[in-house]
Formats: structure tokens, C-alpha cells, sequence
């Protein structure tokens, strides 16, 4: 990257903003996107709210910072043991660590905002496998909208990820970038709730 800069080549980070590099970017509001889905549970009457995020990667960070926000500004307060979270290496893990909790009735929780769609799916049709029913017992939102939360009996609720979008915007960037020789500015994308029946 800093080789890239010192020879003035454009460079542009694409789905996901890194404080630590100082890259222009274009991405989706991943703050706002763990605080809708989080949001959305608690309007729905949910209290006992898990997360599974992963930590590795920034957008993870920040749409667990999101579901924070989520619980503050609505005066509530989350429970730590309630909070999975998982690298590359340890997602499996993790992930089944979470379905054997819920089938130990070790967390009493109505409900669970999952890093991305991939997580949700993985969790819904595993909590499934042990008698768990969603949304019956348990509430789930995804994030990202991906094929995967259109694929079952169950359609997840999740949030908004206009790829399309990015790419023709993160495209648009380049061209007038080059056509200026002006680095152009940073844009977020803003997100919404895509409603389904993944939640009660």
C-alpha cells in the first residue's frame, strides 16, 4: 500500500474501511448495520439479545460496535457472556460452542444478530438439529443480504449490501481519480432492514 502511495498510483479499499492504512474507501455503514439489526430486536420486544461477530477482519469490529450503540441508546444493557466472537481459525468452534450453550441451556437468550448471513444460516438450521425453532424459540438477523437468506422455508431478516452498487461506485471512483489525478473522497453506504420471518 505505502509503495502504491509513494508512486502515486490510486488505490481504493472496497466493502470495508482500515483506520490503521489511511486508504480512501468505499463501503457499506457497518456500524449502522449492527445497530439496525440490533435495533430491530429490541423494538420487537427482545432483552436478551447474543452477537456473533468476527474480530479479525474491521467490518466484524464495527458492527459489534453497532449493536453496542443499539443497546445504549435505547437504555438497555447487554450481557457479555452473551457476546461470541470468532477469528478465521476459530469460527467453527465458536459457532458450535453457541449451539451447545443454547442446548445446555447455558444463555437464556430470545434472540441473536449474526456477522453475516453465512453465520445466520449456519446457526438456523443447526439450532434446528437440536429442537430449537426459529423463530419460535429464537429470534435471528443476519447481515448482508446474500442468496443464503433467501434458501430455506425460513427467510432471514437481515440487512441491506447493495454490491452492484459498490462495485459501480468503487469503479466511478477510479475513473475520475485518474481523470483528475485527485484522490476522491471516502463514502459510506447506508444500509436498512430487510424484513422477513426470521424474527418474532
Amino acid at each position: 500500500y505505502s509503495l502504491f502511495k509513494q508512486r502515486h498510483i490510486p488505490i481504493l479499499s472496497i466493502n470495508a474501511k482500515y483506520e490503521e492504512l489511511n486508504l480512501p474507501y468505499i463501503a457499506i455503514d457497518d456500524i449502522k448495520s449492527g445497530h439496525l439489526a440490533t435495533k430491530y430486536l429490541i423494538d420487537k420486544g427482545h432483552d436478551n439479545i447474543a452477537l456473533i461477530t468476527k474480530i479479525d477482519d474491521n467490518q466484524g469490529k464495527l458492527r459489534m460496535k453497532g449493536y453496542f450503540n443499539a443497546f445504549e441508546n435505547n437504555h438497555k444493557v447487554f450481557k457479555g457472556e452473551y457476546i461470541y466472537t470468532y477469528d478465521t481459525e476459530s469460527k467453527d468452534s465458536v459457532l458450535n460452542q453457541f449451539i451447545q450453550h443454547v442446548k445446555d441451556k447455558q444463555i437464556n437468550i430470545s434472540a441473536v444478530v449474526c456477522y453475516n448471513d453465512q453465520i445466520a444460516y449456519y446457526i438456523m438450521k443447526n439450532l434446528e438439529k437440536i429442537g430449537v425453532s426459529v423463530p419460535e424459540d429464537i429470534s435471528i438477523v443476519g447481515e448482508d443480504n446474500s442468496v443464503l437468506s433467501k434458501l430455506d422455508d425460513i427467510k432471514l431478516t437481515t440487512t441491506s449490501h447493495p454490491q452492484e452498487l459498490l462495485g459501480e461506485k468503487a469503479a466511478n471512483w477510479m475513473l475520475k481519480t485518474i481523470e483528475t489525478g485527485k484522490m476522491q473522497p471516502s463514502e459510506l453506504i447506508d444500509t436498512y432492514i430487510i424484513e422477513r420471518n426470521s424474527v418474532k
